[in-house]
């Protein structure tokens, strides 16, 4: 939607809009309806596309806006509908990534008992293997007697 289209779509929408903007020059003017618009257009956008400093900005624009002389009630609800919902899916996002963190770090827990147990299980073959050899050498080359080989 072009520019001229979303000027005249607001102000259907919002006729009173602008009534106590006291400005005089049109350039203020034009920044002003350029700051409303690109307001408008982030706060159009999904919550969780937004972060928290474009949010804190949106509502200093926000406030700058109404200081000005624009009726910006329902933008203002819109902000506050946006920001509550960007903090829930935040905080679903952070439990989220939470769980997956301890549930990694279980996982890996896991792993390191398996790859220790296994390790151990490993040395005492060997050892069990390294004596077994020893006690055969030992009759063999008849330091013992018949010596018991486990």
């Amino acid at each position: 939607m072009g520019l001229v289209a979303s000027v005249t779509r607001l102000f259907q929408e919002h006729p009173d809009i602008a009534k106590n903007v006291r400005e005089k020059d049109q350039l203020v003017k034009a920044a002003y309806m350029n700051d409303l618009l690109s307001l408008i257009e982030t706060l159009n956008k999904p919550p969780c596309t937004l972060s928290v400093t474009e949010l804190s900005k949106d509502l200093r624009e926000l406030m700058e806006l109404k200081e000005a002389g624009f009726k910006l009630n329902w933008l203002k609800k819109k902000h506050d509908e946006v920001s509550l919902e960007w903090k829930k899916a935040k905080f679903d996002g952070t439990r989220d990534q939470e769980f997956e963190k301890h549930a990694k770090n279980l996982k890996a827990e896991e792993h390191k008992e398996k790859v220790k147990a296994a390790t151990c299980a490993a040395k005492e073959d060997w050892l069990k293997g390294v004596v077994r050899s020893w006690n055969e050498w030992r009759v063999r080359m008849g330091f013992v007697g018949k010596a018991k080989i486990n």
